[in-house]
């Protein structure tokens, strides 16, 4: 499952609600960290301080700057992503990334043209 949501509140995802995720789960022995990743929460908390934290970044520096200007531009142009395989056994979570750079290569070939 997928989660994405940027600065400007556009968001895409596959999933709603709860998705339950497990680390340290041991034959004969309960669950040690039990984890759930919520559509609410990464859409109300999580994105929320991670662009929150870029704006931390971008008051260090002058207003104006390239540094403030360029970590502004990275606030406002990316997404905060959140991938869970849940075929933990036998998942392919590269597949994706490797999709998406195949997707954006073939935009930039179509939007740049040679």
């Amino acid at each position: 499952t997928y989660q994405a949501a940027n600065n400007k509140g556009e968001t895409f995802s596959n999933t709603e609600g709860v998705n339950a995720v497990t680390w340290g789960v041991f034959p004969g022995k309960e669950v040690l960290q039990p984890t759930i990743v919520d559509t609410e929460i990464f859409l109300r908390v999580w994105k929320d301080e991670a662009f929150a934290l870029w704006q931390s970044w971008v008051d260090i520096y002058p207003e104006g700057s390239e540094s403030a200007t360029f970590l502004r531009s990275i606030q406002d142009s990316y997404f905060l992503v959140n991938i869970v395989d849940n075929n933990f056994v036998n998942g392919d979570i590269s597949t994706i990334f490797y999709k998406a750079v195949e997707l954006s290569a073939s935009e930039d070939q179509i939007s740049s043209p040679q």
